[in-house]
């Protein structure tokens, strides 16, 4: 059984026309899990991008390879890549190389990502990477991408770090 299952039943306990918002045609916000990738795949796709993931997002991966959650949008390693590349003019300090951005807050432009120098138990901090704000003040949110989704649903997907 998938360590995400809680993520599943959570969406699937939405009533159906509530899952998807769209305006004028384009889907805004809703709830969309991707199919999971083969570890085959996911290796193959490291490697040819160059990445080495975090283990608990190749886990997700293996369960959704990408996805939709309300307003935020789980990255594939080729938007990974992009993401990457478009966060390098913010990068005046040489901080991008420890980040791996996986997802996006959709029409706002935030980013979150893992900083791999700081890690608790195996579980590297998730930074809010506040569009505004160079890469150095980005704020820490949770330690854990598995951690970071609980609370998430948890929340009913409201930003939980904001008070």
């Amino acid at each position: 059984m998938s360590n995400y299952k809680f993520l599943q039943e959570y969406i699937q306990s939405i009533p159906e026309y509530e899952r998807r918002h769209y305006i004028h045609g384009y889907l805004n916000s809703g709830f969309i899990l991707q199919n999971g990738i083969s570890a085959f795949e996911l290796d193959r796709l490291q490697f040819e991008y160059g990445f080495s993931l975090p283990k608990e997002l190749e886990d997700f991966y293996r369960f959704s390879y990408g996805a939709l959650l309300n307003e935020i949008e789980i990255f594939t390693i080729p938007e990974i890549e992009k993401s990457i590349n478009s966060l390098k003019p913010m990068d005046d300090l040489g901080r991008l190389e420890n980040l791996i951005p996986f997802a996006n807050l959709r029409g706002s432009g935030d980013t979150f990502a893992f900083d791999v120098t700081q890690e608790v138990d195996g579980y590297f901090l998730i930074l809010d990477g506040f569009h505004e704000y160079p890469l150095g003040q980005w704020n820490g949110i949770c330690f854990g991408f598995h951690n970071w989704l609980t609370k998430l649903v948890e929340n009913k997907f409201h930003p939980f770090w904001i008070v």
